[in-house]
């Protein structure tokens, strides 16, 4: 204990933060894993509601960082601050539909042997349930779609709102100031991602198919996560919110199920959930990692200009409009 208290107190302010943040939210959440480990957690149903419940955890993580090392809530970044950033919470709203909508079309287009746009099992309880002939519970089922994927950034509101307070709003900005805002997005998408891996090995998202399929969903949920968080990186540090983040996270992992709506019987339930057309495979998120790859040049012109500042604010060089590196960053 004492070795700890002397390493802890030995680093700056920034790290202090950040590894506080870390110890406590997989401390907690990994405690909670177990418990439901334990008491036997399988099925998707169980699944979902531990993964809700776990999304809440960074939230107290943070909340307890900023008390404990004095940070205080003047920086949680939870307000929209609407003025500045209508256009990009606008963008990101829509952002996470398309890219997982994308990802479903290019899956179909690639594969349309495995594609039914009247699916009977679905059409045919509608039209029992209702009471309705088929024309009609076609026109149910895809305002539903319609509906699931216009609604889905707010389906998870409250959830991402909390994770992303933590993970953006705490964690990527004391890495950033301390490693950079590049290597920040990945150490943060990588700890998220790390941190559910005891969710995925209990069989939630990818089932229990085996070793090999564990360890392929392991690897596909880290790069969702990765990926995921070098987008959310860039909106929380263009925005001052994570409200764009929050956004992002819940219209993505609402969408990344509504594909499979279109898949007839050719589709084994492997190939649905690690290729797709579900959002946690890899053609069903190829648009959102190649997202990522251009948000990431984003990053790291963000960076730059960054580094552009403190040099010329350092040596009083620096005019209105001017950048010392600029030819260094292309």
């Amino acid at each position: 204990m004492a070795k700890f208290r002397s390493w802890y107190e030995n680093l700056d302010e920034n790290m202090q933060n950040a590894n506080l943040f870390l110890i406590l939210t997989f401390g907690i959440g990994w405690l909670i894993m177990l418990i439901a480990f334990i008491f036997g957690v399988r099925n998707p149903q169980t699944g979902s509601l531990l993964f809700y419940v776990l999304m809440f955890v960074p939230l107290a993580a943070n909340l307890v960082t900023r008390l404990v090392t004095g940070e205080g809530f003047e920086k949680i970044r939870i307000k929209p601050k609407l003025r500045h950033n209508f256009f990009r919470l606008i963008i990101s709203y829509f952002m996470p539909i398309l890219l997982m909508l994308g990802g479903t079309v290019l899956y179909f287009f690639l594969n349309e042997d495995k594609v039914s746009l009247k699916p009977d099992i679905i059409i045919g309880g509608l039209m029992e349930i209702n009471g309705i002939e088929e024309d009609q519970a076609l026109g149910v089922f895809y305002g539903q779609q319609v509906m699931g994927y216009m609604i889905s950034p707010f389906i998870y509101i409250l959830a991402t709102i909390c994770s992303e307070s933590g993970w953006r709003g705490l964690l990527l900005q004391k890495l950033s100031n301390r490693i950079g805002i590049m290597k920040a997005s990945l150490v943060t998408g990588i700890a998220q991602g790390v941190w559910f891996v005891p969710l995925v090995l209990m069989g939630y998202n990818y089932g229990s198919y085996g070793f090999v399929y564990t360890l392929a969903g392991t690897g596909l949920n880290l790069l969702f996560y990765i990926s995921a968080g070098v987008i959310t990186s860039y909106y929380v540090l263009r925005t001052d919110s994570v409200l764009p983040c929050a956004f992002i996270m819940s219209g993505m992992l609402y969408c990344s199920s509504l594909g499979v709506y279109f898949a007839n019987s050719n589709l084994s339930e492997t190939e649905m959930l690690f290729i797709g057309p579900a959002g946690t495979g890899i053609v069903g998120m190829s648009l959102v990692i190649f997202a990522a790859l251009t948000f990431f040049l984003k990053l790291r012109r963000m960076e730059w200009d960054e580094f552009d500042e403190r040099i010329s604010n350092v040596r009083g060089e620096r005019q209105p409009g001017q950048k010392l590196f600029s030819r260094n960053r292309e």
